[in-house]
């Protein structure tokens, strides 16, 4: 998995390639923590480029989703298609933040 990561005033955007499973979610939430402690940002999850997720990887965007709201953040999800998107709807995670 690479993540790509850009701020641009409050807003944190990572685009994420590969696949996002149990050993990279903890690559993504290390990412998070440090840039994070930094500011409470808004999230953009860019997956147009992730090919796989696991369930470990829905539960990282999840808990981000949750870090980010109850500090009044926003979070998007953008790109998600084929079978990510698919697993996205069928948790509920695509539900619960502004897909765009």
């Amino acid at each position: 998995m690479t993540i790509t990561k850009t701020i641009n005033g409050d807003t944190l955007h990572l685009a994420i390639a590969g696949r996002l499973d149990t050993t990279t979610s903890m690559q993504l939430s290390n990412e998070l923590n440090v840039t994070y402690a930094e500011k409470a940002y808004n999230l953009v999850f860019d997956l147009k480029q992730l090919d796989y997720i696991s369930s470990a990887g829905v539960g990282a965007l999840l808990m981000w989703a949750k870090r980010a709201s109850a500090s009044g953040s926003a979070v998007e999800i953008t790109g998600a298609a084929g079978l990510v998107e698919e697993v996205l709807r069928m948790t509920g995670l695509s539900a619960i933040v502004r897909n765009g």
